[in-house]
């Protein structure tokens, strides 16, 4: 479950797509309470945002025991931000 970007997309930044990918990653934190509020993490303790000249990514710890379904949300917003070519 990760997924990689190679080109940018037209007509945003990448500070407004990383934005943009944080306040939706917030979203789902919050919508997800239930899930982290008993656990005392954070959404941002189980994944990884590679940021290279070359590729930029987001993948998830290795250890991470995040339920699938929070895992597809995260992605969605991903691809919703970056455009989710692999």
């Amino acid at each position: 479950m990760n997924k990689s970007s190679y080109e940018p997309e037209a007509g945003k930044s990448f500070a407004e797509k990383i934005d943009a990918l944080k306040k939706d990653l917030d979203t789902i934190e919050a919508h997800h309470q239930d899930f982290f509020g008993p656990r005392g993490d954070r959404l941002a303790d189980h994944y990884i945002f590679d940021d290279d000249i070359t590729k930029r990514g987001f993948r998830f710890q290795q250890d991470s025991d995040l339920p699938d379904a929070i895992k597809e949300e995260c992605l969605r917003a991903y691809e919703k931000a970056f455009g989710g070519k692999d």
